[in-house]
């Protein structure tokens, strides 16, 4: 289960907001294998090992140095589910708790009180929940009722992966390295290429297919024509592309 922090958690409960379900599953980014590697469930080089194929991508929830000063990503290795029990409690009313309710649910260790510094929580599925015939009023919260469920759900496994294998792309999902890849191939993009794109990096003479390819959507596109020549200009969070004629002139 995750952690949080007392004020974090009654900020969750008083917003009653919609669950960031998206950030939560991208995590950290998107870890995409070129190459078969080996994966390590306990730590690095530690524990049962498997093998992550190629041309997979995987989100990533940490990383660390070893004591080689060698970079490791823990993924959630999605290609193994594990079977995953238990019971919790939740805010949310049983008419929200219904099995064509697509947003996950934040499900809470136990309910929460004014004493707890940190409480462990998971985000679930409706359809993994089963509601059962237990409340409590909140100690904390006058209009809150702690409703108690049971769980049971299939999660994939969190290992740990070496970063030469493959190529990490933070704030990334692994949709985005997948689809990438897929539209490079079937262009028949050199490999060198490929991999450059793949890890984010744009080059002067690239195309705004390649620009696609490496950073995504622009959040802005502006255009103007002037003599012999049309400029555009694609603003990203991290950098900002300006092309002449279809080919990128400048990076900022």
């Amino acid at each position: 289960m995750r952690r949080f922090s007392l004020p974090w958690l009654i900020l969750l409960l008083v917003l009653a907001g919609p669950d960031d379900s998206q950030a939560q599953t991208r995590g950290l980014g998107a870890y995409f294998t070129l190459v078969n590697s080996y994966i390590y469930t306990t730590g690095p080089l530690e524990g049962p090992r498997l093998v992550a194929r190629a041309r997979r991508a995987f989100p990533v929830t940490q990383f660390m140095l070893d004591s080689k000063d060698r970079l490791w990503f823990r993924i959630l290795f999605t290609d193994y589910n594990r079977k995953v029990r238990g019971e919790g409690w939740t805010t949310k009313l049983p008419h929200e708790l219904l099995p064509t309710e697509r947003e996950p649910v934040l499900v809470f260790a136990a309910p929460l009180g004014k004493d707890d510094s940190n409480m462990s929580t998971l985000r679930l599925p409706v359809n993994s929940m089963t509601l059962l015939n237990e409340t409590t009023p909140s100690d904390t919260f006058t209009r809150v009722v702690w409703q108690k469920i049971k769980y049971e759900v299939d999660q994939p496994i969190e290992a740990w992966i070496r970063d030469t294998g493959g190529v990490f792309r933070a704030g990334k999902s692994p949709d985005f390295m997948v689809r990438s890849y897929g539209e490079m191939v079937t262009r028949d993009v050199d490999r060198d290429k490929l991999t450059r794109l793949l890890s984010g990096v744009v080059h002067l003479g690239d195309s705004p297919t390649d620009v696609e390819w490496a950073l995504g959507t622009p959040l802005r596109k502006q255009e103007e024509t002037v003599p012999d020549a049309v400029r555009s200009t694609w603003e990203y969070p991290e950098i900002v592309v300006r092309f002449e004629n279809a080919i990128v002139k400048q990076l900022n």
